[in-house]
């Protein structure tokens, strides 16, 4: 797996990784010069975490290992990410039996943990205003994961559980004016893309597929939503007009795209 980059007009594609291991997850920094991704190399554990690179992919370095799924607070100084003493992969430790979310400078130094590790805490998104970060926990096992979508303040207080049905509720993201939370929801039996309150309430399926719609990324205007979508046989990245609905297939290409996210500019 690599990482690319691509406009909303399908044009200027461009390759930022080429390396033996697997890079996924990118997030741009707000000043849109930098991005975090994970960097997974299977025959050198040691070197897998969240890396940086300049927004061509250049100048690459390890920030923290292990981690995964990286998330920029607003004011770029810090980043959110999960953690397991693992890897990304299950952990034998008693005292770590599923992951946390953790807090790192972008200048490095030591990570703090703002959630327990008893369950399995991803994809973290930031709020706009900087005060809160969403995320999903896998609160049962297979084959029933029964994931939900949760919140807690920057600092780790307040840990305030948004959904709570069947089927599973993962990758939140923020709308632009941090009034809406874009998540994919599993609720009717496969993964459709739906967006929500705060509070839980004003649900909204915004896609209705038999394939799996999911890893949704607001546009910074707040028109648009990008997903990954298998519905053209793998995976690829489509476009979603809120307003409308209006669909734009962004790739067509046998293998598979996912985990897009929006640069700022």
């Amino acid at each position: 797996q690599d990482l690319f980059t691509i406009r909303p007009d399908r044009s200027d594609l461009n390759r930022l990784t080429e390396t033996s291991a697997d890079e996924w997850g990118p997030s741009w920094a707000p000043e849109g010069n930098q991005l975090a991704y994970v960097y997974f190399n299977t025959y050198h554990p040691i070197e897998t975490g969240v890396y940086l690179s300049n927004s061509d992919g250049s100048g690459s370095y390890q920030l923290v290992g292990p981690g995964w799924g990286p998330s920029w607070s607003p004011d770029g100084l810090r980043l959110v990410f999960g953690f397991n003493p693992c890897g990304s992969g299950y952990c034998p430790r008693e005292d770590y039996v599923g992951s946390d979310l953790r807090l790192i400078s972008a200048e490095g130094g030591s990570a703090l943990a703002i959630t327990g590790n008893r369950l399995w805490h991803s994809n973290p998104d930031w709020s706009p205003n900087g005060k809160q970060i969403a995320y999903d926990v896998i609160l049962g096992a297979w084959p029933v994961w029964n994931i939900e979508i949760y919140l807690t303040t920057e600092t780790g207080g307040g840990e305030v559980r948004l959904t709570n049905v069947a089927g599973d509720d993962v990758h939140p993201a923020w709308s632009p004016d941090g009034q809406r939370l874009a998540i994919s929801s599993s609720r009717g039996g496969d993964f459709e893309i739906h967006v929500m309150y705060l509070d839980g309430t004003g649900l909204r399926r915004l896609t209705e597929h038999v394939a799996t719609d999911w890893q949704p990324a607001w546009s910074p205007d707040g028109l648009w939503i990008a997903f990954a979508s298998n519905r053209s046989g793998n995976f690829d990245l489509y476009l979603l007009e809120i307003a409308t609905g209006q669909l734009i297939q962004l790739t067509d290409d046998p293998g598979d795209e996912a985990e897009p996210d929006w640069s700022m500019h």
